[in-house]
C-alpha cells in the first residue's frame, strides 16, 4: 500500500488540523471530491486529497497571520 493512500485513510478517521475531513464519490468512474470542514469555519473542497490538503494549509496560514 503506498503511503498516500495510507494518509488518506488516516485523516478520513482522525482528521487533519482539527478539520474533518469527507469525501463523495462522482460519476461513473468513482472520483471522489474530497471535503473539509471545521467549525466557524467555511467549507473547504478539493478534486483530490492533494488539492484539499493545499487548501486547508493556505486557509490555516491566512488564519494564523491575522
Amino acid at each position: 500500500m503506498n503511503k498516500n493512500l495510507r494518509s488518506i485513510s488516516y485523516v478520513l478517521r482522525y482528521g487533519y488540523k482539527g478539520w474533518v475531513i469527507d469525501y463523495e464519490d462522482i460519476g461513473l468512474s468513482h472520483r471522489r471530491i474530497y471535503k473539509g470542514t471545521k467549525e466557524g469555519c467555511p467549507d473547504q473542497r478539493g478534486f483530490s486529497w492533494n488539492a484539499l490538503k493545499s487548501k486547508i494549509n493556505h486557509f490555516e496560514n491566512e488564519l494564523n497571520q491575522v
